[in-house]
């Protein structure tokens, strides 16, 4: 990404729900700065991990404990945005 930013970005349904995908294409930029680690722990946590899983607790556990700069933040600015009918 840093040697070519255009990117595309696939996000898909469950593999038991009916088909359905969206799909961006654009430009992304690396974020080193950002606070990565508590991003992912204070936002997608939250809204995303069932906390009473141990295997969400295990991986939120590693976020937590990773060295600092293990992580970055991928902003994407989307110029096309496509998606499968449904």
């Amino acid at each position: 990404m840093e040697r070519d930013p255009r990117i595309s970005m696939l996000v898909v349904n469950d593999i038991d729900e009916a088909p359905f995908w969206v799909r961006f294409d654009g430009t992304a930029r690396i974020d080193r700065d950002g606070d990565a680690e508590s991003f992912a722990v204070n936002v997608l946590e939250p809204r995303y991990w069932d906390m009473t899983q141990p295997d969400a607790i295990a991986f939120a556990e590693s976020i937590r404990s990773a060295p600092a700069g293990s992580f970055v933040i991928i902003e994407l600015a989307p110029e096309r945005i496509a998606f499968s009918p449904g």
